[in-house]
């Protein structure tokens, strides 16, 4: 019965180590992490007002210390959007929406919108704010994954 019960255990751990989704980011990969940036670029850029600009910086990668035996890379991108001063906080707004829905979180909550984060999936933090007039500046990052 012990065997069995073994067995069982063995099979439906092997079973979820192939099937289950990552729990943790380090169970993620680089290339997931930036399909997702990919997409939210996506999703950004067709939001963006007419009268705003978006330029779009980029990948920055870097490597990290995944574990104290292993090395990984984080990668950062990041979005630089103009527009006429005294609608950023419109800009911010939107975008807020555009980017996460319910799990975004915009600051202040009373008041004009100055920034925003969300959590894009994958383990990836999107934080967006208003970096002067006329300015708006989205970041994405990864963290530390395996290559």
């Amino acid at each position: 019965m012990i065997v069995a019960w073994g067995l069982l255990l063995l099979g439906l751990g092997f079973w979820s180590a192939l099937r289950s989704p990552p729990s943790v980011r380090e169970q993620s990969d680089l290339g997931s992490a930036k399909q997702v940036m990919d997409e939210m670029v996506g999703r950004i850029s067709g939001s963006v007002p007419a009268d705003w600009q978006f330029f779009d910086e980029g990948y920055k990668e870097e490597s990290c210390e995944l574990t104290v035996v292993r090395d990984g890379r984080k990668a950062t991108r990041t979005l630089r959007l103009t527009g006429p001063p005294a609608t950023e906080s419109d800009t911010v707004t939107d975008l807020a929406a555009t980017v996460g829905g319910d799990n975004t979180r915009v600051k202040p909550v009373n008041g004009p919108a100055e920034s925003f984060y969300a959590d894009a999936g994958e383990y990836v933090a999107v934080r967006g704010q208003i970096d002067g007039p006329g300015v708006v500046t989205v970041q994405m990052t990864t963290g530390c994954r395996p290559e």
